[in-house]
């Protein structure tokens, strides 16, 4: 016990001499050379401004509260006018989490110990089946591929198969996702007609089996079932499956599991996922209701801020989601068996009811926090010990 004692010590020390070097490092070095950088290329006062009916702080304001920014948080706010801190005062600023401070407290919590539930979210097959056998919905997994053998594993008869004889047993639309992948990348549809092998398509391309077999061999695919929408969240976009993104937090200080403020993430742009990254459009939620918000909101590369989805039309306020306590009860349910302090989970919204995509140990805080939505409080409070 004492030699287990010991090593801890050890490596309490090790991770603090750590600290200290990275802190001095930081202050040191990195933080001068981001300022210098941010002064030779200034394109990031530039950027576009979501609330353009508003006096927007001066070229110089701007310089200073990002300078101000690498000063505290060792880097620029990257989402600045994202939060329409381009037209608050400081004091307005301070109700929104900077994004490098979430960062760090987000990865210090969730990874306190070497051994946490991360390796369950990130595979998404391992996700999949503990979610199975806590009774929460999720997609039907019904394959994954073997990069190295070049064949498949059917996941209803547990044996390996030729990745051509797979796919001549399948039978509508389904996703082939990286197993280990994040923010959308990667994600590649699958569409095929039973009795018909040669309409088989990949990503709208119509493509011989072989060439389907080679890419799909290419990487560990999981290969899941396309689930179908709720009528009232697919009439917003019917391309993609559009999800909730909920976040549910340990709260440090007693330990009850608590929801953050959620949105739902809106596909876009013809795109057949939701991500904000990709262009999607984010749209905040009220949790009690289920009701969303007036305005959505773009990264500013793809557009900024709108009140009807730009591609279907339909205003935003006029959608309510259908089972949003389910999804919420759910999530709390599936968290309390992970040892992670917070969890952003993808949820999808079926007619039966919610139906868990993944979780994610590393979910962005961009996504919740927008110009409408300041979370610090909200941070503070379950963050940091009271």
């Amino acid at each position: 016990m004492q030699s287990g004692n010991k090593k801890i010590r050890n490596r309490t020390m090790e991770e603090s001499v750590k600290d200290i070097v990275r802190n001095a490092y930081s202050i040191c070095v990195a933080r001068p050379r981001r300022i210098i950088n941010l002064l030779k290329d200034t394109s990031v006062l530039d950027g576009p401004t979501y609330f353009p009916d508003r006096n927007r702080r001066s070229r110089y304001q701007i310089l200073w509260d990002q300078i101000r920014n690498i000063i505290c948080h060792e880097d620029i706010e990257e989402y600045y006018y994202l939060y329409g801190c381009d037209v608050m005062s400081r004091r307005e600023q301070k109700s929104f989490t900077p994004y490098m401070k979430f960062l760090r407290r987000r990865n210090r919590l969730n990874f306190r110990s070497e051994h946490n539930a991360s390796c369950i979210l990130r595979d998404k097959l391992f996700f999949g089946s503990i979610a199975k056998t806590l009774g929460i919905d999720t997609p039907e997994n019904v394959g994954i591929t073997d990069p190295l053998q070049g064949d498949v594993i059917d996941l209803n008869s547990s044996r390996k198969v030729q990745i051509i004889d797979f796919l001549k047993g399948l039978d509508g639309m389904y996703f082939c996702k990286p197993i280990d992948g994040e923010c959308g990348r990667g994600i590649a549809v699958l569409q095929v007609e039973s009795g018909c092998h040669d309409c088989v398509f990949f990503d709208g391309q119509k493509l011989p089996m072989s060439e389907i077999s080679r890419r799909l061999s290419s990487i560990t695919y999981l290969i899941q079932k396309k689930i179908v929408q709720h009528p009232e969240i697919s009439r917003l976009y019917p391309m993609s499956i559009n999800t909730v993104r909920l976040v549910t937090v340990r709260d440090i200080n007693t330990g009850e599991i608590k929801v953050f403020p959620s949105v739902l993430r809106i596909g876009n742009l013809g795109n057949t996922v939701d991500n904000f990254s990709l262009g999607g459009v984010i749209v905040n939620l009220d949790t009690n209701s289920g009701k969303l918000e007036k305005y959505g909101f773009m990264k500013s590369q793809f557009g900024t801020v709108m009140t009807h989805h730009p591609f279907t039309g339909i205003e935003f306020d006029s959608v309510t989601v259908p089972y949003i306590r389910e999804a919420i009860r759910d999530a709390i349910r599936f968290h309390s068996f992970l040892d992670l302090h917070s969890i952003g989970w993808d949820i999808a919204i079926t007619e039966s009811g919610s139906c868990f995509i993944e979780g994610n140990d590393n979910w962005e805080i961009d996504v919740q926090q927008n110009a409408l939505h300041p979370l610090d409080k909200y941070f503070k409070k379950y963050f940091y010990r009271q």
